[in-house]
C-alpha cells in the first residue's frame, strides 16, 4: 500500500515552523473552520479531520484522565518508583498558540492527544494510523521506509496474512527512525501511559532501581551528614529488563486456526474481566526472557538474571502492590468505566510480569 506524500497530514509547506506543535495548530485550525473550507476547496483533509475529532476516542487518553483517576495510578506506581514515568504529563501546545478563548484552547489540548497519539511525531498518516499494536508473531504489518527518507509512506507485510486476520503494526519495534532505541525504553508501561491499555502478550518491561541506599528509619542514633553523604555515594541505579510471553501462544505452537486462537483469547479476556482476575500462574505457562540495553552484548551471551539485590527491590514492591489489592478494587468501582478499566488491567498486569521476573530469577518457573 502506498500513501502519496501530499495525503500525509503534517504542519503547512510553507511554514517555517516544521514541529509537531505546528501540526497540532493546523490539525485545530482545520477541525474549526469545518466542512465550509473543504467545500470551498481550502482543506483535502476534511473527512478525516472530522474523524480524528469525532469518533476517535481522544478524550479518554491517559493525559486527559480525572484527578482520582490519575491519583490511583501514582499509588500503584509507587509515586516514582515504578514504571511509567511521567503519567498523565501534557506539555501543552496551547502555551505556543493560546488565545484569550477557552473553548480555542480546549480545542488545541485535544488536537495534541490526536497528534500524540496517532502522529509519527510531526506527521499524521491517514489509513496507517487505523493500525492496532502488537509485537511479536501477530507484527504483521509495517511500513518500509523511513518516513523522513523516502517521499511515498509505503506499507508492507511482513510475512503471510490469512484472510480474516487483523493487521498489527508496532509502536516501538518498527523501521522508523523515530522507533531507534525505541524497544530498549519503550515498553509496555509507556504505550500503557500514552495510550492507555496495556499491550497484549508478549510484553516488554523495565525496571529502574535504586541499589545500595540504606534504610535507617529504624536506627536508634541518628546518623552526622557525612553518612548520610557516603549512604548516597553507594547508591546506584540499575535495571531489570525482560520480555513476559504465553508459551504456546502463536497459531504454530498450539496448531490452532487465528479463528480458533482469537476465540481462546477472546474467552480468557471476558473471564478475567468478568471476575476481575488477573491470568493465573496454575493455568498460563510464561517465558520471561532477560533482555539488554547493549544489543551486540545480548547477541554473543543471553544477559543475566537480576542478582539477589535486584530481587529484593522487586519483592519489596510487589509486597507493596499485592497488599493493596482490595484498595484498588475499591476504587476503581468510582471511576469513569475506561478510566477505572485501564487502571485495573495494568495493576494486574505489572503485579504478574513482577511475579514472573521473580520466580524466574530464582528458576521457580510457573
Amino acid at each position: 500500500m502506498f500513501i502519496p506524500r501530499d495525503c500525509l497530514f503534517g504542519p503547512p509547506p510553507d511554514s517555517d515552523d516544521q514541529s509537531h506543535c505546528r501540526t497540532v495548530k493546523r490539525l485545530a485550525d482545520e477541525y474549526q473552520a469545518g466542512s465550509a473550507a473543504a467545500a470551498a476547496g481550502h482543506s483535502n483533509f476534511w473527512p478525516y479531520v472530522q474523524y480524528v475529532f469525532e469518533e476517535y476516542p481522544h478524550d479518554k487518553l491517559p493525559t486527559n484522565w480525572s484527578e482520582q483517576g490519575y491519583n490511583l495510578i501514582q499509588n500503584i506506581l509507587g509515586h516514582g518508583y515504578l514504571p511509567p514515568d511521567k503519567f498523565g504529563y501534557l506539555e501543552p501546545c496551547s502555551y505556543y498558540y493560546k488565545k484569550d478563548n477557552d473553548s480555542y484552547n480546549d480545542l488545541l489540548d485535544a488536537a495534541q492527544r490526536i497528534v500524540d497519539s496517532r502522529g509519527w511525531e510531526e506527521l499524521l498518516v491517514p489509513v496507517f494510523d487505523m493500525g492496532n499494536h502488537r509485537n511479536g508473531y501477530w507484527h504483521n504489518m509495517d511500513q518500509l521506509h523511513d518516513s523522513k527518507t523516502h517521499d511515498d509512506f509505503e506499507v508492507v507485510a511482513l510475512r503471510d496474512i490469512e484472510a480474516g486476520e487483523q493487521l498489527y503494526l508496532s509502536y516501538n519495534q518498527c523501521p522508523d527512525y523515530t522507533c531507534q532505541e525505541y524497544d530498549e525504553t519503550y515498553m509496555t508501561p509507556e504505550i500503557f501511559r500514552d495510550y492507555g491499555f496495556v499491550e497484549q502478550y508478549p510484553q516488554r518491561w523495565h525496571f529502574s532501581m535504586e541499589i545500595g541506599r540504606q534504610d535507617n528509619t529504624d536506627d536508634d542514633d541518628d546518623d552526622d551528614d557525612d553518612d548520610d553523604d557516603d549512604d548516597d555515594d553507594d547508591s546506584e541505579y540499575e535495571y531489570v529488563m525482560f520480555e513476559l510471553d504465553i508459551v504456546g501462544a502463536t497459531k504454530h505452537q498450539k496448531g490452532e486456526s487465528n479463528a480458533e486462537s482469537a476465540s481462546r483469547r477472546t474467552a480468557a479476556a471476558a473471564a478475567q474481566e468478568d471476575e476481575q482476575q488477573p491470568p493465573s500462574p496454575d493455568t498460563e505457562r510464561f517465558q520471561v526472557t532477560w533482555l539488554s540495553r547493549d544489543k551486540e552484548a545480548q547477541q554473543q551471551h543471553p544477559p543475566p538474571p537480576p542478582n539477589p539485590e535486584q530481587i529484593k527491590w522487586l519483592q519489596v514492591h510487589l509486597k507493596r502492590l499485592q497488599g493493596m489489592r482490595d484498595l484498588v478494587l475499591y476504587e476503581v468501582q468510582y471511576l469513569e468505566a475506561h478510566e477505572g478499566q485501564a487502571a485495573l488491567s495494568y495493576y494486574y498486569a505489572i503485579t504478574q510480569a513482577m511475579e514472573q521476573a521473580i520466580l524466574w530469577a530464582q528458576n521457580k518457573k510457573s
